[in-house]
């Protein structure tokens, strides 16, 4: 990230929750890292997105049209829809 959008995002005080990066916002993991650790933000690597299945080990096997077509029913079932 250029550093005007970096820092204001460090004051943002109202931000919270979980956020993800594409390789296409940083150039190199470690860049993320490094800014969420100077930020004070707890960062995790999940994995490597690629192929045609969506795949936690021992939690998630699905293809991708499957887990597709869960996230976009999970919210109107939840409201009844």
């Amino acid at each position: 990230m250029k550093d005007a959008p970096r820092q204001h995002f460090r004051s943002a005080a109202h931000v919270s929750g979980a956020a993800s990066a594409k390789p296409k916002d940083y150039e190199a993991a470690a860049e993320i890292v490094a800014d969420a650790t100077a930020a004070g933000i707890a960062c995790s690597d999940l994995g490597i997105a690629g192929g045609d299945r969506m795949v936690v080990a021992g939690l998630v096997d699905l293809g991708v049209h499957e887990a597709t077509q869960r996230w976009r029913s999970v919210l109107p079932e939840a409201l009844g829809h």
